[in-house]
């Protein structure tokens, strides 16, 4: 009854599943049609390049991360922003499972060979979690962690100001707008090396101040891992 009343969508076009797709979370058409990223991408973001003549694009050439690197499931064209954006911003909490389950799928490998020891999800401020309800992140960070196996630490980064919106902003703008934005919950932490878990990669700049703050309280690696990664070309 529930599920004549409440039908299973889609993650990536939130159209009605049927059949085995709604084991998968995902309608055969959006499956064959969305872009997922393989080699050659960026060493560093992860981003799709277009030949394997680099191993960096152009951004990360100019840019040099703190974090060791970031790998993504899909390029972020149309169809995963829409379906990011009701994940984020209207409470569609259950597209969570799909993006867990091909995370695990495709990078799985990436998750197990680099070593780590916890996922941390990217934090929100408090502030915010208040009238959303919930961190994407964490759902997401809370997913992948069912399927592989790796604890998850949500209180150790916590998100201490509230900062204005990164839209429209330079790189530069934006890594200052999140500086002293992130801080840990304890002066030191006992582990070597861990993965940041967001749900998309644009400039890295989140990614990059989460990474100092977390070098600083002795992590001695970090990673990260996102649905989603902007166009390395």
């Amino acid at each position: 009854m529930l599920d004549i009343l409440f039908p299973k969508r889609c993650a990536l076009c939130d159209g009605v599943l049927s059949g085995s797709e709604v084991n998968f979370g995902c309608c055969s058409f959006c499956n064959e049609r969305v872009e997922r990223i393989h080699s050659p991408r960026c060493y560093a973001c992860g981003a799709p390049l277009l030949s394997f003549d680099k191993e960096l694009c152009d951004d990360c050439v100019n840019r040099p991360r703190s974090y060791e690197s970031n790998r993504a499931v899909f390029a972020y064209g149309d169809v995963v922003k829409d379906s990011l954006m009701r994940f984020k911003y209207h409470n569609r909490r259950e597209y969570a499972s799909y993006y867990g389950q091909v995370i695990n799928e495709e990078l799985g490998d990436y998750i197990k060979s680099s070593g780590v020891k916890a996922l941390i999800p990217i934090p929100i401020h408090r502030n915010r979690r208040k009238t959303r309800g919930y961190n994407q992140a964490e759902l997401l960070a809370n997913e992948i962690s069912r399927c592989c196996g790796v604890e998850v630490l949500d209180k150790f980064l916590i998100r201490s100001q509230e900062t204005t919106a990164q839209k429209g902003l330079s790189n530069l703008e934006r890594l200052k707008n999140l500086e002293n934005s992130f801080n840990v919950t304890q002066d030191m932490i006992q582990l070597d090396k861990v993965m940041l878990v967001d749900d998309i990669f644009t400039t890295g700049s989140t990614i990059e101040a989460c990474t100092r703050v977390l070098l600083r309280a002795g992590v001695s690696k970090v990673y990260a891992l996102t649905v989603a990664v902007g166009q390395g070309y």
